[in-house]
């Protein structure tokens, strides 16, 4: 019954959402208090939040097209890096690699709403694909009470999964891409923009008796145009990401994740008249190790981020979980993440060069 991701996570304990409007305007995610750019948001496995603004566009993700949305709450950074203070939330697509089903989309609405959209599984030997598109358009409502104009939105969603399997290898290959414009009130004028969120992802996994490698290749890219009469401002992020990782399922009575990570990020901007060009190298190393046993369960993790404006930062996670009985548990745990300022707090109008990295230690207790 669920129209958009906002309305999921709202219903979320600990997560509140800020918005801007109906339609396509911009939704916050604050996550147990932090700030809307604290959480990490990923679509399969990939990175959502650009560089340039920090805060993902979770506005324009179709819920039709999801299967499922992963939600870690607290510093998570051991595994998944750079702000990660709020915690964490994977948004993952449909794909069945088991049938050939296909399902049609069809929906109307108020304000002239209108949805379609198709869901295709196709499995044959030893190839999967599976396809998920969504096409919303709607002239959409005031997004102020001040406004004197309705605000249109449309978008399109694009998600291709592509697998492949041979001998305990498996090959995948995922697309996405989201693409509109979105209408809205600028002290009291109708003004509109361009979005586009797209991703290409390869993937290689090789399973082994007692581990398995994987090898990511990412390509993102986050656009936003300004589309109005003589409008010249853009935001963009670019990002290359390299990331190499093995899980040893019983080393010496562990699960243990080994994980090397090289980012190559672009930033550019156009603001007010504030223009930027900016590139990073961040590069990263990471562990973390589980043991368990009758009753206890030990977590310790560090990630090793070497930023090329700020340098080298150490953060990590340790946790312990104690079984008082077959029902109940306790958890003590502690975290350390960081965040680098995005471009706009950096460069962008307004923005401090000299602005510092956030790092934030948080511990909780938690009674299951």
């Amino acid at each position: 019954g669920y129209s958009t991701v906002d309305e999921i996570l709202s219903h979320s304990s600990s997560i509140n959402i800020g918005s801007n409007g109906g339609h396509g305007q911009t939704k916050s995610i604050f996550m147990r208090g932090t700030e809307s750019n604290h959480t990490k948001v990923l679509i399969n496995g990939v990175e959502l939040n650009p560089g340039t603004l920090g805060v993902p566009s979770i506005q324009h993700i179709s819920v039709e097209m999801l299967d499922r949305i992963e939600i870690s709450k607290g510093s998570m950074s051991t595994l998944y890096g750079r702000s990660t203070i709020g915690g964490v939330i994977n948004i993952i697509t449909k794909k069945d690699i088991t049938s050939n089903e296909g399902r049609l989309y069809f929906g109307i609405g108020r304000d002239n709403t209108n949805k379609i959209g198709f869901q295709k599984n196709l499995n044959f030997t030893n190839h999967s694909l599976a396809i998920n598109f969504m096409d919303t358009k709607t002239d959409g409502y005031k997004a102020k009470v001040t406004s004197t104009k309705n605000h249109s939105y449309e978008n399109k969603n694009l998600d291709i999964n592509y697998f492949y399997t041979y001998d305990k290898n498996i090959f995948n290959l995922n697309f996405y891409q989201s693409d509109g414009n979105t209408e809205y009130d600028s002290f009291g004028s109708n003004l509109n923009q361009d979005h586009k969120d797209s991703h290409l992802k390869l993937a290689w996994n090789k399973q082994y008796a007692g581990s398995e490698s994987n090898l990511v290749f990412i390509q993102k890219q986050n656009k936003i145009n300004q589309n109005s009469s003589g409008a010249t401002d853009y935001t963009h992020t670019e990002n290359y990401k390299i990331n190499i990782e093995k899980n040893f399922y019983s080393l010496n009575d562990t699960n243990t994740i080994l994980g090397i990570m090289y980012t190559s990020e672009a930033l550019y901007e156009l603001s007010y008249g504030t223009k930027f060009n900016k590139s990073n190298i961040i590069s990263e190393y990471y562990f973390q190790t589980e043991y368990s046993t009758e009753n206890q369960l030990y977590n310790i993790g560090s990630r090793l981020i070497n930023h090329s404006l700020y340098g080298e930062h150490i953060t990590g996670n340790l946790s312990i979980g104690h079984n008082l009985n077959s029902k109940s548990k306790i958890i003590i745990g502690i975290g350390k993440s960081f965040r680098s300022p995005d471009g706009t707090d950096l460069y962008g109008y307004g923005g401090n060069p000299s602005l510092e990295p956030e790092e934030s230690i948080s511990r909780e207790i938690s009674l299951k």
